[in-house]
């Protein structure tokens, strides 16, 4: 593709200066990082919250408080290093006897529920990035 096809589909002028494409980059650059900013000042301390508080933020935002089969076969992975059954293969009442046995919550802890939460908002600022990507490339 030659260079004027690729600047009109930029949906940059042909009359476009050197100095006009230079000072379009420092506008862009400028709003993307005021916008990445804001979303970044806008996270929750996650430390500086209680329990309480973290799993109400989950649960706001459509993050399960209760562990997977995955934290409960980690956790008996811990501790019990050689059960008679590998852990995997637990099912239904015997995964429920072992979480008994060994006195496993079921709900998560402050750490996973804080990495939950900030994997989801890691996610909302990529779409956010995205969607300015996308809106400054329409612009024209």
């Amino acid at each position: 593709m030659g260079r004027i096809a690729e600047v009109a589909k930029q949906g940059i002028g042909k009359t476009c200066t050197k100095d006009d494409l230079i000072a379009l980059l420092k506008q862009w650059d400028a709003a993307h990082a005021a916008i990445i900013k804001e979303a970044a000042e806008t996270l929750p301390d996650f430390t500086s919250m209680t329990v309480q508080q973290i799993q109400n933020e989950c649960l706001k935002n459509g993050i399960s408080i209760s562990k997977t089969k995955k934290h409960f076969i980690a956790e008996l992975e811990k501790l019990e290093t050689n059960p008679a059954k590998p852990h995997f293969m637990l099912k239904g009442q015997e995964l429920q006897a072992k979480i008994k046995q060994f006195g496993i919550n079921k709900l998560k802890t402050k750490d996973i529920l804080a990495k939950d939460l900030s994997s989801l908002y890691d996610l909302l600022s990529r779409r956010i990035e995205m969607e300015i990507e996308w809106a400054w490339s329409k612009r024209g």
